[in-house]
């Protein structure tokens, strides 16, 4: 069978999502798929182990994303949170090895279940794994392995461009966009992948048409690409003995989130695991606390005092004090606990007043909090403690270095103790003039 009759054959294979089993096949946690759409490949860890790495690992720390995500049964959406369409590698394990060798996921969803592995070894790869890869040098337009796949990224011929376009009715469509003079702007930030650095320069851009032009002449078989890769990860799916199901937000998906809550570990429909989680909480704070990192060592004043004054990350606040004190900057783990007790805090409030759910669920949820409270950041999670330790111990030394520098340019320091000392005094008398209003 050539390339072209298998993207045929592989076509046929996506009928199987329009039938109502996909949902019953999805109940089965054994017939779960974990899939990582990336651009790097894995790395033996010092087990000799192949793994993916965390952020935090791969930064040593400078970022303090201790998870790795994965969808299940599918590849990733690109959509306003990232993109990852001209991402090339996609690794695939059977869900149940993968918690084998890792244990539970932290929380799943379809679109988004993610891990938080051993800060030390990464998510491990068990065995089973299977890995597609895009090769621009390819001669052929796909080839499957036994452990690895292959598919063309690019120079595709004619015919190879009409048999990816059959294999999604709708790409077609899409991809004659590309080629489309009168484009919308409603359109726009899919057709840029929702690359916001693309989409702010086309907002701004005085002739938008050419600078369309530009960019979709560049990428414009980055549609051709997706679909292709999409095509060689469902046939490689199919070889490991699992089906594609793509479950964006539909029933399936909270089947999913239900088998996951029934085997006690959180589930979450559709794509909402990650982005509402404490999780995403301690790595904003752990964004923070790198960025701010590097406006200090970047010494222009104005930008510091911009960054002190306008967060409102308690940590922004002990710099201040440090600086308008002259004393060392505090620990920066206690941004995390903050955060931490910030969110158990506004979960018991939420639960307080909420009226959809049973009072016994209700009772149940508060438990959870309170134990959650009682235990703290450590008891939470030790491995994620771990790594937020490792962090903020990198951010402290930083934050040290980076304010003995600029003490020894006396006159811009003594400035940015000027400009602070007058920020503090101007918000004190604000405090202070609420509190008299409320007492009227």
């Amino acid at each position: 069978m050539n390339d072209v009759q298998e993207h045929i054959a592989c076509l046929r294979e996506r009928m199987f999502e329009r039938e109502d089993n996909k949902t019953e096949y999805m109940s089965d946690m054994d017939r779960w798929v974990c899939v990582h759409t990336t651009d790097y490949d894995p790395e033996q860890n010092s087990d000799g182990k192949l793994a993916i790495k965390t952020t935090a690992m791969a930064t040593d720390y400078k970022m303090s994303r201790a998870t790795v995500h994965v969808t299940l049964n599918q590849i990733v959406a690109s959509n306003g949170g990232g993109n990852w369409d001209k991402a090339s590698i996609v690794i695939l394990a059977p869900y149940k090895d993968v918690v084998a060798v890792n244990g539970n996921p932290q929380e799943i969803a379809t679109e988004d279940t993610y891990f938080i592995p051993d800060p030390d070894k990464g998510l491990v790869l068990p065995d089973s794994t299977y890995i597609v890869r895009g090769d621009p040098h390819s001669e052929k337009l796909f080839e499957i392995g036994e452990h690895e796949a292959t598919y063309k990224t690019g120079n595709y011929t004619d015919e190879e461009v009409e048999a990816i376009l059959t294999l999604n009715p709708g790409a077609k469509y899409e991809y004659e966009q590309y080629l489309d003079d009168d484009i919308s702007d409603n359109t726009v930030d899919y057709l840029l992948g929702y690359d916001k650095k693309l989409v702010d320069i086309y907002k701004n851009s005085k002739d938008k048409k050419s600078f369309l032009k530009g960019i979709l002449d560049e990428d414009r078989f980055a549609v051709l690409n997706r679909i292709l890769r999409e095509s060689v990860v469902r046939m490689s799916m199919k070889k490991m003995g699992y089906h594609y199901v793509n479950s964006h937000e539909d029933e399936t998906s909270g089947i999913v989130a239900d088998v996951a809550n029934a085997a006690g570990i959180k589930g979450q429909s559709g794509n909402k695991g990650h982005s509402l989680s404490l999780e995403a909480e301690l790595e904003d704070t752990g964004c923070f606390l790198a960025s701010m990192s590097d406006v200090l060592k970047g010494k222009n004043i104005d930008e510091i005092y911009e960054y002190l004054t306008e967060s409102r990350n308690p940590m922004s606040a002990e710099i201040v004090k440090s600086i308008l004190s002259d004393t060392p900057v505090p620990d920066a783990y206690k941004s995390y606990v903050k955060t931490f007790n910030d969110y158990v805090d506004n979960a018991k409030d939420y639960i307080s007043y909420r009226s959809f759910c049973t009072p016994a669920e209700n009772e149940r949820d508060l438990k959870h909090f309170e134990m959650m409270g009682r235990r703290g950041l450590r008891g939470y999670n030790a491995r994620l403690d771990t790594v937020l330790r490792r962090q903020a111990k990198k951010m402290n030394g930083e934050y040290t270095a980076a304010l003995k520098e600029l003490k020894n340019n006396p006159k811009e320091y003594a400035e940015l103790k000027t400009r602070l000392t007058e920020f503090e005094r101007n918000r004190a008398l604000n405090i202070q003039y609420r509190g008299s209003s409320i007492d009227r």
